[in-house]
């Protein structure tokens, strides 16, 4: 699914479960799905680092690969979270379309220190409210 035809609309992280909201044009397929649980079970056997920095609101917004909550209100300074790169390699070429491949977010939450630390992933559930916000139990 194109990434433009999806929007994140919040998430749910406690030590028991991950939670991710989201808006999508169209049915996820048992495909999809299964194509997601294997990205994401990749990037945990990647071990890859994850990096956190305070940094100016408009230089997070310059990085192409940026996933924030549109429409929410980030303050400034804004802290960048991001997995596999770190954040000041980022902004040093904010435009780089290798940023693609790594998962960068404005959040004031916290994550691990390694993508490892996940251990194990599978998705349990995937279903739509009635507001016709779907999500991810994982």
């Amino acid at each position: 699914m194109p990434q433009d035809q999806v929007d994140q609309k919040g998430s749910l992280c406690d030590t028991k479960k991950l939670r991710f909201d989201f808006n999508c044009r169209q049915a996820v397929s048992s495909e999809q799905l299964r194509q997601v649980e294997q990205v994401v079970r990749d990037q945990i056997e990647q071990k890859l680092n994850v990096y956190c920095k305070v940094v100016p609101l408009a230089a997070a917004l310059a990085v192409t690969t940026l996933r924030a909550v549109f429409g929410e209100t980030y303050p400034d300074p804004v802290r960048v979270v991001s997995v596999g790169k770190e954040v000041d390699e980022l902004l040093k070429d904010p435009t780089n379309p290798e940023w693609l491949k790594y998962s960068v977010e404005l959040c004031g939450g916290t994550h691990m220190m390694n993508t490892s630390d996940a251990e194990a992933f599978v998705i349990s559930e995937e279903g739509a409210f009635f507001d016709k916000k779907m999500f991810l139990s994982l």
